[in-house]
């Protein structure tokens, strides 16, 4: 998926939620299932993913059929997380079934409104 098919979904979606939002309807979920395509070749299988919501943090915690972190049974693991890390937005993935240690960490902080330049 393109940036310019990504931002036009975004668009979409954040104008579905501002619609819950302004009905007063809650707009919280417990999990979500879609499965990703790739737009560039149409002859490779979808994976079926799971967001959910964790329970105790409220992190958004991605599982995936035919992939699992390590201290979990196949398919049943979160290779990938994104939580609030002292007010950063942060996205931590597992990246090697073998390591129980994430091998990723990334903050969003650079994705800040305020850090935009005039640049564009």
């Amino acid at each position: 998926m393109s940036v310019k098919e990504i931002h036009a979904w975004s668009e979409k979606e954040f104008a579905r939620l501002q619609a819950i939002r302004l009905a007063d309807e809650p707009s919280t979920f417990d999990r979500i299932e879609t499965t990703i395509t790739d737009p560039d070749n149409a002859v490779v299988t979808g994976i079926q993913v799971a967001i959910e919501k964790s329970p105790i943090g409220g992190e958004l915690l991605l599982s995936a059929v035919g992939f699992s972190d390590n201290g979990s049974a196949d398919d049943k693991g979160y290779p990938l997380m994104v939580r609030n890390r002292g007010g950063a937005l942060c996205v931590t993935a597992w990246t090697d079934v073998n390591k129980q240690d994430p091998t990723i960490e990334v903050s969003l902080n650079g994705a800040r409104n305020e850090c935009r330049t005039n640049n564009e």
